[in-house]
């Protein structure tokens, strides 16, 4: 019986022991045929796909006895279009042993958004809009339409919902509001002036009337000229200039309007300077400056102030070295029921902005 144990024992250890030897072999096989495999792998230079498309670049890589590592890696590029290999790791020109994989970064091109919706928008509420989307505004044109307020956004281009590149322009076409009313200026001319300034003011007119002296009574008070002349192409609202004739250098009757203005604590000195232009007759008439003094700051200005129809009134602070103008407005002698009377004079303002201008020109002392 030991006999027999002794006998088994041999035989297990004998097939372990060839089992292990066995083993090494195969072991050492491999291993040599692996290393010989790769110290005998031919060598390749790698190729630049750089620029290529993600196709032909694969091509190309497996030509060269090269593969493709995945996944490909896909990156957004503004310089480059879709599709274009802008990465390559090994790079171009490096001798690698054939079979090597080949890193790829292709683009995806720019970064897209979908066009947001502008129309209906008025024109300065789509600015903001467009650069939050890093947008730009492109071309812009106008026209007139029937229907839409001036300044609404009719069109645009991309249209609304398109996919459209990061930093693109969009296009808009923007309304001018209903056409204005077109005219043909009559030939008003010998009429009398009252009759053709109160039919051109009913059609929507500015009517402006520049008097001229004349020998012959016939044409005293009847238009002598008009701008624009007769056949003229005219829009509602525009001004006409007619020229009419007189006995006299006459101009249009002077009224004195009522101006009042409380002027702001930061005014100092003894005077302001009170710069008035008539805006209707003569376009060169120069303004008439007034120096006006005053008892100091938070002093309320009551001055009359001449008018045909329209003047414009400029208060500048007499203290100021450049003469800084404080305040300006424009009175209408048709505002004012009675001249003389100061019920109508204009609101007082409680303060007002301020603006560098230059020296006012030579005044004179308004008469207390």
């Amino acid at each position: 019986m030991a006999r027999s144990f002794f006998i088994r024992t041999l035989t297990w250890g004998t097939g372990c022991l060839v089992a292990i030897c066995l083993l090494g072999t195969l072991t050492f096989v491999g291993g040599y045929a692996i290393v010989s495999a790769i110290v005998h792998t031919p060598e390749v230079t790698v190729p630049s796909v750089y620029g290529k498309n993600e196709t032909e670049a694969i091509k190309i890589l497996a030509t060269a006895g090269l593969f493709i590592e995945v996944p490909i890696e896909y990156q957004e590029s503004e310089q480059w279009v879709e599709g274009m290999v802008i990465e390559q790791s090994p790079r171009s020109g490096i001798r690698v042993k054939e079979g090597r994989k080949i890193r790829l970064t292709v683009s995806k091109g720019a970064r897209r958004i979908l066009i947001p919706n502008l129309v209906g928008s008025q024109e300065e509420e789509i600015y903001p809009v467009l650069q939050h989307w890093d947008l730009a505004a492109g071309q812009r044109a106008a026209i007139y339409h029937p229907q839409l307020e001036p300044g609404v956004v009719i069109a645009q281009q991309p249209a609304p919902g398109e996919a459209l590149h990061y930093g693109k322009d969009v296009a808009i076409l923007v309304s001018l509001g209903p056409r204005p009313k077109s005219y043909v200026m009559p030939n008003r001319i010998e009429t009398t002036v009252q009759e053709t300034q109160r039919l051109l003011e009913q059609m929507g007119f500015q009517v402006t009337v520049d008097w001229e002296k004349v020998e012959s009574s016939e044409n005293w008070d009847r238009v002598l000229d008009h701008f624009p002349a007769p056949g003229s192409k005219l829009t509602e609202g525009s001004e006409i200039i007619l020229t009419v004739g007189s006995e006299n250098e006459k101009e249009e009757q002077i009224s004195w309007l009522p101006f009042r203005y409380l002027l702001p604590n930061t005014v100092g000195g003894e005077y302001v300077i009170l710069s008035i232009t008539e805006l209707s007759g003569n376009k060169n008439t120069a303004p008439q400056t007034i120096k006006v003094p005053i008892e100091g700051p938070g002093y309320e200005l009551s001055v009359p102030v001449p008018c045909r129809k329209q003047v414009n009134v400029e208060v500048y602070d007499g203290a100021a070295e450049s003469g800084k103008l404080i305040y300006k407005t424009t009175l209408n002698a048709s505002d004012f029921n009675r001249p003389e009377s100061t019920e109508n004079a204009p609101e007082i303002p409680e303060r007002s902005q301020s603006e560098p201008v230059q020296e006012t020109p030579s005044t004179q002392e308004y008469p207390q």
